[in-house]
Parts: structure tokens; C-alpha cells; sequence
């Protein structure tokens, strides 16, 4: 049997700000971050609550990576820039924890609760600092979602066709925001005196959501399915229990994702995955308030992901799978970084788009009692640094 802690830990070890999104899961993150489309895991509530509608009774546990940018803020100095360093934050609590019920055929409930983005990273409130970075802030963003997907059969089951068949979902979130702060002052010398302060802050707002479609375009069984995929992510937005000048503060961006999945070959065994995503990264902070320093800039990614299925024996296949993506930082200079608000970001990035490749691979079997079981291992390499994903699903 794998040791699920064991992976989780080598996952851990030291590998940009928001050189992450919304994707979760391990089979996804192997196959480029391209799910919209996807129909026959419990992860996909997340990423489009439409997909959820033909699954019977399913559970999934994922534990993920996430890229943060740190710095010793102890002995900063004004060449200081944060670093990035993968880590799993929050080891104890998964990034992704769901479950789907089939209440009848072609329709499903799903609840879960979802962390898409963990960052951590570097201020500078110019001119009020001269020494160096001022703060460093962590900002932990999570939805606790209920969903109900409905599928309509447009076409004879088994015949296959053009336009087999359309579900909708759509879903309902509790958003939840914790943030720790470090912040910097240093008193001018002789002799220089550098204070820390340290403050906790969390934040629940039920001011949230999602819908999604999914559509069966083409279908002939046993040889080719195609499926069409789309979904829209609301907004969060955070009251501020603290000063947003001296604690600068983000929201959880919306976002629309929409993508294809081609099922090919005799048994379907090659899965191809593309994918669009739009995140709206330029609404979740206030706006520079010197000129001549940008504002967070929007992202637009795309994902391309691939997927063969190797069969063992009757009960028993792995997965091979690999993907490529063009990824946007919410910057567009990374030597003029963005201001949120009175902060200016300090990061060591290597660039504001990013050509990421991932693999992985996975085991599926069944059990005794005809129950699909699975562990999935996902890693990207490309960006300022790497991330991993392990998770495991199954029916029950």
C-alpha cells in the first residue's frame, strides 16, 4: 500500500507569488491544469460544477504544493527581494476534500471544501522605509461549496451521435480568508532597531459561487468521445477588519475557464485536454496610489494535457500522463512590479509569462466489490520554481 504521508512529504521540500491558480488536484496539475472538461472525477466539482452530474457515490483527497515568496524579514536590507520556496502549507488540512452523491441517475449533489490559492509575498511601502521591505503577508483563500448538477440526455444511451447530452450545475460557496502579517520597523540609529509585529486575521464572507456546463458534442463508443466544457467562479470579496494602508490585503479573483476533452482510440484509452482561463486578478487589490507603478494585471492561461491508460489486468491500469501551459503572472514587468495600493511587490520572479510542463501518473483499480479506487501524483517544472500534488479517490 502507498503512504500517503510519505509522498506528501517529498513533496514538501523547498522548489511564483500567484504562479498558481485555481486548478486543484493531482490528476489535473499533471495534465497542464486543463479539467473544465473533464467527467469522471470528484476534483472536477471544483473546476466545473457541471461535471459532477453523471458520477454515482465518490470521495477525493488532494494535498498540494503552493509557491510562496519569503524573506528574512528579521535582517531584511534594501537588496532583499522574497524568494521563491514550494510548500505545504497548512499540511495538516488538505488543499481539496470532497464528495459527490447521485440522488438519481443523471443528477448529483456535491460538497466540498476547496483551497485554490495559498501566497505568500513581499511589500515595500516606498517612501515610508527606507532600510528595505517593510512586510511580508500570507493570505490563505478557501470556499467551502455546495453543488447540484443535472444532466439531460439528448440521444439514445449506447447509440452515440452529435450533441449526446447537456448538464448544467451550479453551486454555492462560503468563502474563508486567513492572513498572518509580518511587518517591519526600523527605528533609525545608532544604533538601528528593527521591531517585528506580528498579526492574525480571518475573515468568513458567504458571498459566493459558481455555474458550469458540460456537453457531450460527439460520441461513437468504444472510439471517440468529445466533450465541451465551461464554468464561471465568482468573485470574494473581503471586509477589512484592519488598516489597508499598513496591511495591504487581496480578494479572491473570479474567473471563467472553458476547455475541450477528447477521448480517442479503441476503449478510449488516450485522454486530450485543452483549456482557456481567465482570472481577474486587476479587481482584487487597490489600486497604486503613486504614478508610474502598475497595477495587477489580469491572467490569461492555456493548458494542453495528455493521458493514456495502460491496462494491467481486468481490474487494474496506470496512467501516464504529462501537459504543457502558458501561464501569466498578475504582472507585466518583472522589473516594475505591481502596487497594491500604498505596497509595492518585492519578488525574485524570472519572468511575467511562464511555459510550464508538467507529468505525473497514476493507479486505478478495483475493488472486490466492483468500487473504483485511485492515487494520482502530479509536478509542474518551469516557473520561478516547482509544485506537486498527490490525491486519491474513490467510490464507495
Amino acid at each position: 500500500m502507498i503512504n500517503l504521508a510519505a509522498f506528501v512529504g517529498v513533496l514538501a521540500v523547498p522548489a511564483t507569488l500567484w504562479a498558481q491558480d485555481q486548478q486543484l488536484g493531482a490528476r489535473t496539475k499533471a495534465m497542464g491544469g486543463s479539467y473544465s472538461a473533464s467527467d469522471d472525477d470528484p476534483v472536477a466539482l471544483w473546476h466545473n460544477p457541471a461535471s459532477i452530474a453523471g458520477l454515482l457515490r465518490g470521495f477525493a483527497l488532494v494535498y498540494q504544493t503552493n509557491v510562496d515568496y519569503e524573506i528574512d524579514i528579521q535582517n531584511a536590507s534594501s537588496s532583499q527581494r522574497g524568494k521563491a520556496a514550494t510548500k505545504l502549507s497548512n499540511g495538516v488540512i488538505p488543499s481539496f476534500i470532497g464528495g459527490v452523491f447521485q440522488l438519481e441517475p443523471g443528477m448529483a449533489l456535491g460538497v466540498c471544501y476547496a483551497r485554490p490559492y495559498h501566497v505568500k509575498y513581499v511589500t515595500d511601502r516606498l517612501g515610508i522605509d527606507p532600510v528595505g521591505p517593510d512586510s511580508m503577508v500570507e493570505h490563505s483563500f478557501s470556499r467551502f461549496r455546495v453543488a447540484l448538477a443535472r444532466d439531460f440526455q439528448l440521444a439514445e444511451a449506447g447509440k452515440g451521435g452529435i450533441f449526446t447530452h447537456l448538464a448544467f450545475g451550479i453551486a454555492a460557496d462560503l468563502g474563508y480568508l486567513e492572513s498572518e502579517y509580518f511587518i517591519r520597523e526600523v527605528t533609525a540609529g545608532p544604533p538601528m532597531i528593527v521591531t517585528i509585529e506580528n498579526v492574525d486575521d480571518s475573515e468568513f464572507m458567504p458571498l459566493g459561487g459558481a455555474v458550469g456546463i458540460l456537453a457531450g458534442l460527439v460520441e461513437y463508443p468504444g472510439s471517440f468521445k468529445l466533450n465541451l466544457g465551461a464554468a464561471y467562479h465568482s468573485p470574494i470579496e473581503f471586509d477589512a477588519n484592519l488598516n489597508t494602508d499598513r496591511y495591504p490585503k487581496l480578494d479572491m479573483p473570479q474567473q471563467v475557464n472553458a476547455g475541450l476533452a477528447a477521448y480517442l482510440l479503441n476503449d478510449l484509452l488516450l485522454r486530450v485536454t485543452l483549456d482557456f482561463q481567465w482570472i481577474q486578478w486587476s479587481d482584487t487589490a487597490p489600486a497604486p496610489t503613486m504614478a508610474g507603478h502598475p497595477g495587477l494585471r489580469d491572467a490569461f492561461n492555456y493548458s494542453l494535457g495528455f493521458e493514456y491508460r495502460i491496462k494491467l489486468s481486468d481490474t487494474v491500469s496506470v496512467y501516464p500522463r504529462a501537459g504543457y501551459r502558458i501561464f501569466d503572472a498578475p504582472w507585466g514587468d518583472r522589473n516594475n512590479l505591481p502596487m497594491i495600493g500604498e505596497h509595492k511587490l518585492v519578488l525574485d520572479t524570472k519572468a511575467s509569462t511562464f511555459n510550464i510542463f508538467t507529468f505525473g501518473g497514476g493507479v486505478r483499480w478495483t475493488s472486490e466489490e466492483g468500487k473504483a479506487r485511485a492515487i494520482d501524483l502530479g509536478i509542474d517544472v518551469g516557473g520561478d520554481s516547482y509544485n506537486g500534488a498527490i490525491g486519491t479517490s474513490f467510490e464507495f
